[in-house]
């Protein structure tokens, strides 16, 4: 699973287990010892960043590349578990307003929430 969005979203929430994406991501796949043919799949907010990001793996020659239909926006609305370096977390980082009108008003999150003591 990888995340396309950037480090200022990711590190408010992510899927779980979910590894951001380096800007060459290709690369980070070989490194990780992500081969051709395994399945990758690939979100961000709502599916643009992921769907570019998909196109360069496959032209990269991952095989089995798949974008997230409607992304960390859809997942979280739909109330599936998400995760930052805290642990478990509600929110998601809306991008920007405009954006955010496809993610809940409740789960606008723009900073980390640092984990309680």
């Amino acid at each position: 699973m990888l995340d396309a969005r950037g480090t200022n979203e990711f590190v408010v929430s992510h899927l779980p287990g979910a590894q951001f994406a380096e800007p060459d991501v290709a690369a980070q796949l070989k490194r990780l010892g992500i081969g051709s043919q395994e399945r990758i799949v690939v979100y961000c907010s709502v599916g643009y960043r992921s769907a570019l990001m998909v196109r360069k793996l496959r032209k990269a020659g991952f095989t089995n590349v798949q974008n997230l239909e409607g992304s960390i926006f859809a997942w979280a609305n739909e109330g599936r578990a998400l995760e930052n370096a805290a642990g478990a977390t509600h929110g998601v980082h809306p991008f920007n307003v405009i954006w955010g009108r496809y993610l809940e008003k409740s789960r606008w999150q723009w900073r980390p929430v640092e984990p309680r003591k």
